[in-house]
C-alpha cells in the first residue's frame, strides 16, 4: 500500500492544547513532518519558538461563506453558539462570565445556542443569577444562519486558550454573515479580531464584557462594515483551497512515493492535549 513517511508529510494542527507544553512535549515529533500547516498566528508564533523551521510553517485559515448581511432588529441582541461539548466547562467557555454580565446589561438580549450536555446545570445558573433576558435553544438548530441574522454580534467569551479552537467556527459564521465578534485576548484569532476591526478583544472580566458590548452598540456600524472584507481577505474558499494546492505542490517536489510492505503498521501522530 503507498505512503509517505512524515519527511514526506503534512500534519494540520486545527485544535488548541490544553496547556502550550503539549507544544513541547511534541516539537521533536512536528519536526519531522516536512510541513506543518496552522490556522491560528498564535500557534505560528508557538511553533517558530519551538524551533520549527519559519518555511515549514503554513498558516491557512478555513474557509467561511460570505451571506448577505440581515440587519437584527431591537433590542441589542449577543448571540453566543460555542456550547462545550463536556462537562465541567462553563466556565472556561465563558457562561459564568456572560451570566454576571447579563445583569448588569439588562436592555440587551442574549441568546445561547445550546447542545443538551449540562443544561440543568446552565438553567440553574440562570435561575441563581435572576436574569431574564437571556433565551436558551436547547436543540439541534437545522439552520444556524437565521440565528446569525437575528443577532447583532456574537461573543467567544473563554477564560483559556484552550476554550475554543484556533479558528472558532461560530466567529467565522458570525463574520461571514457580517456581524461583528467579542473575543476575549485568549482567543487566537483576537489579533486578527483586532488588527482587521471586525469586533472588539475585550478582558474575560464582568466590567470588560459589558464595556465592549456598550462600545459594540456605539461603534457598530464601523466594526459591522468591515466583517465581509476579513472573510473575503483571510477566510475565503479560493484563499483555503490555493494554500493546500501550493502546499502540495511544495510537498510533491522532491518527495518520493514509497511502498510500504504488507506486514507494515501505521504509526499515530502526536496528540496536543
Amino acid at each position: 500500500m503507498p505512503f509517505v513517511s512524515k519527511r514526506d508529510s503534512l500534519i494540520t494542527i486545527c485544535k488548541e492544547a490544553i496547556s502550550v507544553d503539549a507544544f513541547e512535549r511534541n516539537r521533536h515529533h512536528l519536526a519531522r513532518f516536512r510541513f506543518v500547516v496552522v490556522e491560528s498566528e498564535r500557534h505560528q508564533e508557538i511553533l517558530q519558538q519551538c524551533g520549527i523551521e519559519e518555511r515549514r510553517i503554513r498558516l491557512i485559515y478555513p474557509p467561511a461563506t460570505v451571506t448577505p448581511y440581515r440587519a437584527a432588529q431591537p433590542p441589542f441582541k449577543v448571540l453566543f453558539a460555542s456550547s462545550p461539548m463536556r462537562r465541567g466547562k462553563l466556565l472556561s467557555r465563558g457562561l459564568f462570565l456572560i451570566l454576571s454580565a447579563a445583569e448588569r446589561l439588562r436592555d440587551v438580549r442574549f441568546i445561547l445556542v445550546w447542545r443538551k450536555r449540562d443544561h440543568d446545570a446552565l438553567r440553574d445558573l440562570i435561575e441563581r443569577h435572576r436574569v431574564d433576558n437571556i433565551s436558551v435553544i436547547n436543540h439541534y438548530v437545522d439552520d444556524m444562519g437565521i440565528l446569525y441574522d437575528s443577532a447583532h454580534v456574537t461573543i467567544l467569551p473563554g477564560l483559556d486558550h484552550a476554550s475554543f479552537k484556533p479558528a472558532p467556527q461560530s466567529a467565522l459564521d458570525s463574520l461571514g454573515h457580517g456581524k461583528p465578534v467579542l473575543v476575549t485576548p485568549t482567543t487566537s484569532i483576537a489579533n486578527l479580531v483586532a488588527q482587521r476591526g471586525c469586533g472588539i478583544v475585550f478582558e474575560p472580566t464582568v466590567s470588560g464584557f459589558e464595556n465592549a458590548v456598550r462600545e459594540a452598540m456605539v461603534r457598530y456600524d464601523e466594526l459591522q462594515r468591515r466583517c465581509h472584507a476579513v472573510v473575503q481577505a483571510c477566510f475565503s474558499r479560493e484563499a483555503f483551497v490555493r494554500g493546500y494546492e501550493l502546499l502540495y505542490e511544495d510537498l510533491l517536489q522532491g518527495a518520493p512515493v514509497k511502498c510500504a510492505p504488507r506486514s507494515s503498521r501505521a504509526r499515530g501522530t502526536p496528540t496536543l492535549g
